[in-house]
């Protein structure tokens, strides 16, 4: 039984919008591509619309969990694919950059490869690996392909326990190979990590990676940024 290529990872939790995420996966599955479903135990319709597309998860968990990276965590225990993509509830899965995966499968110096993102529908976000994500996130989620064995969350973080993975690979010096095409999701992005209350989060990510040397470079860039009127998520 050979193993996948790829899994495709989704977690949910109350939330309809599934049904889209699910739809737009559903043409990409096949023998090298396996798709894995983790449900935080939803108690609206969530569970029924999941219901209807069961048969085409090669593996299915409804239970509660300590949030969205801990219902991640889980998925990757259960997924057998060489790398693994995040789709959650409410994103769109455009393209597979297959070839790519298949190049670097067996290159295990290769620990992510990252592709762009459309936020919003309107909106293109391009991946960059270079010292400034020591204090930004300049990989998106929803288009980086990460090897299994390091695709891991600190489940401390409630929001960017992404942005905290990628850090740390960045800091123990992987590979992470970055791609200017194909679009990989349409992410809807619903501002959690710009909410106020969850910068502190956003900070101690920084500090705890890099120090506070690298916080002030980000206030000074954020600063910058408003004066130069660019407008950067993070």
């Amino acid at each position: 039984n050979m193993k996948p290529l790829l899994t495709i990872l989704t977690v949910v939790f109350n939330d309809i919008t599934i049904e889209q995420t699910i739809k737009s996966v559903i043409p990409f599955l096949s023998k090298e591509v396996e798709y894995v479903l983790i449900d935080g135990a939803s108690t609206d319709d969530t569970l029924s619309i999941i219901e209807k597309y069961r048969s085409y998860f090669s593996f299915f968990l409804s239970e509660t969990d300590k949030g969205i990276y801990d219902a991640i965590n889980k998925g990757v225990k259960f997924s057998r694919g060489d790398f693994i993509l995040h789709v959650n509830a409410g994103d769109f899965l455009l393209n597979l950059p297959l070839d790519e995966l298949y190049k670097e499968r067996y290159n295990e110096n290769v620990a992510a490869l990252s592709f762009p993102v459309i936020m919003n529908s309107d909106k293109f976000f391009y991946p960059c690996i270079n010292w400034k994500i020591k204090f930004k996130n300049t990989l998106h989620h929803q288009g980086t392909f990460y090897r299994r064995n390091i695709d891991h969350y600190d489940i401390t973080y409630r929001v960017f326990a992404d942005a905290d993975l990628n850090k740390r690979l960045y800091k123990c010096k992987y590979v992470i190979k970055t791609y200017t095409f194909p679009y990989i999701a349409n992410h809807l992005w619903n501002g959690i990590s710009t909410k106020t209350k969850n910068r502190h989060e956003w900070y101690l990510v920084i500090i705890k990676n890099y120090g506070y040397f690298y916080l002030l470079f980000h206030f000074f860039y954020r600063l910058l940024d408003l004066f130069c009127g660019r407008n950067n998520k993070m």
